[in-house]
């Protein structure tokens, strides 16, 4: 069954190749990759990776500084769509798709008999140390966030809602998948830098697009920041103080 892989990245030159290879090792062979503002490594990252492996890519450039991610997804949806790849499965280059005790194709096979319509997945953060959060398999929290992912069989009238966590058209839910089946895995804020980096973009990205006074989580801590040096220390010691105080899990899942 031919699946589509969809993702926007920025600079992640640490990530993208193992990132690719991943997917690749769970049956994916066609990558849609759109690439906003990316520096030269990143984009060598993911050629590296498409002259080592056999697969077929689609390359985006996307030079805007604003928030515009939906119209993004939704150029990758219909170009895959329009190729025979009804199956999409967005992805960010800290998350990795899992699915548990089957193939890929095997899986999706057991929904392919709708028209159209989404899957329901978990949305799990793993955390330790810096230097081990490069897609590890352990660490993982108990408990998944309270926003989930999803995976889609698409139609030319479905259109991707902010973050494509969800369809703001065709919004017809096929199933919710429970977590001992599949789940997407979150290997976010690797560093404090690489964390305020990205706090930095967000906020702009989401200034340009909903205004200064937009209430949009995002922009309060872009302008928080922006007032005040420190703030970013108070934003990391947080997620420090989430990782040393919350139930983990050691994954044996291969």
């Amino acid at each position: 069954m031919k699946v589509a892989y969809l993702t926007r990245i920025h600079k992640e030159s640490d990530l993208i190749y193992s990132n690719l290879l991943y997917h690749y090792n769970i049956g994916i062979r066609n990558f849609y990759i759109t690439f906003n503002q990316s520096d030269d490594k990143t984009k060598q990252e993911a050629f590296r990776f498409f002259k080592d492996f056999d697969c077929m890519y689609h390359i985006y450039l996307d030079n805007d500084l604003e928030y515009t991610q939906p119209e993004q997804f939704n150029k990758m949806s219909k170009d895959a769509y329009d190729a025979g790849l009804k199956w999409q499965i967005p992805i960010d280059a800290d998350e990795l798709f899992y699915i548990k005790k089957m193939p890929l194709d095997d899986f999706i096979l057991q929904y392919d008999n709708h028209k159209y319509g989404f899957l329901v997945f978990k949305w799990i953060d793993y955390h330790g140390p810096e230097n081990e959060l490069a897609f590890k398999w352990k660490n993982r929290q108990k408990e998944p966030r309270k926003e989930s992912k999803i995976i889609v069989k698409w139609d030319p009238e479905c259109k991707w809602g902010d973050g494509h966590h969800l369809l703001t058209a065709k919004r017809f839910k096929i199933s919710d998948i429970p977590i001992n089946q599949g789940f997407y895995a979150h290997y976010p804020n690797r560093s404090k830098k690489q964390l305020e980096y990205k706090l930095n973009r967000i906020g702009k990205a989401f200034i340009d697009r909903f205004g200064e006074n937009s209430k949009r989580p995002q922009v309060e801590t872009y302008k928080k920041m922006q007032q005040d040096s420190t703030y970013i220390d108070y934003v990391w010691q947080k997620v420090l103080d989430k990782r040393n105080n919350i139930e983990l899990i050691e994954d044996q899942i291969f």
